[in-house]
């Protein structure tokens, strides 16, 4: 399978969903978008893919004569997001429900005519206590990526003084989203805890962030949070051969799977893969701002 991916990354699209589909966990014989989905990539360890591939479903969904949503299974945190968006009916994945793999929603995204169809931001739940009247812009920040030890993943990850070299002469309100990542109080004007963007009902997370005015950051879950409901993202991602596939298909292969994001490719994946970056994000963000 991880061949499929390092296709799907150099932009061979029709080999790597072929690949795709010899692997019985991806089989999908149908090329219709007709649910029931279930929306985990198999083989996937986060349950950011789920939200791509909810965000790609999204534009078809919506466009459907009927109302009565596809039905989809997802993570839990996935159906605490999706739960308020009429374009779905949402189920548990409890592992044997009998859904269709993603892959005819890949299909039509990288081969088909779906990314040609209007971007539908996932609807947004009722708002509680909506953050206070700012005349700075709202920043959300992060900068590693962090595994089930505390571990930081290099190629998904940037030194925090050289990440904050983005924002320098930014007069911007900042809200961290790290993970796992104490003491940061003090380079923050906020801090999204642990326990937060952990849960598995992420509605608290979605409504930070959509109190925000853009996103800086690498690949995490709250980075598709933030572009699945149109949130401007500027990201940063390591020019890897498999995981992480979509973001090159989306910088290098003009697939804007996710319309109101900008990313930047690092070169290789090792620890300073991030490097020619930083000039880039700077000058996308001072750009985004003026605007």
């Amino acid at each position: 399978m991880r061949a499929a991916f390092e296709e799907l990354a150099e932009g061979n699209f029709d080999s790597g969903l072929a690949r795709l589909n010899k692997d019985n966990r991806w089989h999908d014989a149908s090329d219709d978008l007709n649910g029931p989905f279930c929306l985990s990539f198999p083989g996937a360890r986060g349950w950011g893919e789920e939200l791509l591939a909810a965000s790609l479903l999204k534009r078809h969904a919506a466009n459907l004569a009927h109302g009565n949503g596809i039905q989809v299974f997802a993570h839990r945190a996935v159906c605490s997001i999706l739960r308020n968006d009429s374009a779905f009916r949402v189920m548990n994945d409890q592992g044997d429900h009998g859904g269709r793999s993603p892959l005819a929603i890949l299909r039509h995204a990288l081969t088909g005519n779906l990314l040609h169809e209007e971007f539908v931001p996932l609807s947004a739940p009722r708002s509680g206590s909506q953050p206070e009247e700012d005349m700075h812009p709202r920043i959300g920040i992060a900068w590693e990526s962090i595994d089930d030890r505390g571990v930081c993943i290099p190629a998904k990850s940037i030194p925090r003084e050289k990440f904050l070299t983005i924002l320098d002469g930014v007069d911007a309100t900042l809200i961290s989203f790290q993970r796992k990542r104490p003491g940061v109080a003090e380079i923050v004007d906020h801090v999204v805890p642990d326990d937060v963007i952990d849960a598995e009902d992420q509605t608290k997370v979605v409504q930070e962030i959509l109190g925000l005015d853009c996103m800086v950051t690498i690949s995490t879950t709250t980075a598709h949070i933030a572009a699945s409901f149109g949130i401007d993202v500027i990201l940063l991602a390591a020019q890897r051969k498999g995981p992480q596939w979509f973001w090159r298909a989306h910088a290098e292969h003009a697939k804007h799977l996710y319309p109101t994001t900008q990313v930047l490719i690092g070169i290789g994946e090792d620890a300073n893969w991030w490097q020619p970056c930083i000039a880039g994000a700077k000058a996308k963000l001072s750009n985004l701002l003026v605007g």
